[in-house]
């Protein structure tokens, strides 16, 4: 049954949820490139720019792109060349799992920092939800049948959508798939996220 379901949603996109930290000029990159998943290459290139205009010295640079190679180093086929998201809007209101990439900008490959780089990497940028359509076909790690019975199962029962689920696109997505950028400031990144009732601020 679960193999059937997988071929029949093949060739169609799934609607999910990037979160993360984004500057000014990175957001006119998303709209106009899309997302490029995550590598050495485009980790040191948005990096760069930071050094460029004085986010970051470079020595800090260094430093966080060090931090992404180590992070990668031992299993570089669940990070290189992903993108991570969330498929459901349900689970934008999870603080333990999506607090820090809303909090730090970089994403998760320069988290599990020291200070003080966990207080310059939550100035930069602004919080951002990218609702975008995944690709099934480019899912990794795909057991999405299974994934969407257990979700069906778990609002079935009332239990609310099921807080660990995930995907994972390998390779880019282009920017006529990115739907939506919600903002920080926008009222509907309060309404997905309810971030004004998180233990800790989201600024």
């Amino acid at each position: 049954m679960f193999a059937e379901i997988d071929t029949c949603v093949h060739d169609d996109n799934l609607l999910a949820y990037h979160c993360t930290r984004l500057a000014d000029d990175e957001l006119a990159g998303v709209r106009e490139r899309g997302l490029l998943g995550l590598n050495e290459a485009t980790a040191t290139e948005r990096l760069a720019l930071r050094v460029a205009v004085g986010d970051l010295a470079p020595g800090d640079a260094a430093r966080l792109l060090g931090r992404l190679r180590s992070r990668t180093a031992a299993t570089p086929e669940q990070r290189i060349g992903k993108i991570w998201g969330v498929p459901s809007p349900r689970a934008l209101s999870d603080e333990d799992g999506l607090g820090n990439p809303l909090r730090y900008w970089g994403g998760e490959a320069f988290l599990s920092l020291d200070e003080p780089d966990l207080e310059s990497l939550s100035r930069l940028g602004t919080a951002c939800i990218i609702e975008f359509e995944a690709p099934i076909a480019r899912l990794a790690f795909n057991e999405l049948a299974r994934d969407l019975a257990e979700r069906f199962l778990h609002l079935f029962a009332g239990l609310g959508d099921v807080p660990g689920a995930s995907v994972c696109v390998a390779g880019n997505i282009p920017a006529n798939l990115v739907l939506n950028i919600f903002k920080r400031a926008d009222d509907e990144f309060e309404r997905l996220t309810e971030c004004s009732t998180w233990s800790v601020p989201l600024i």
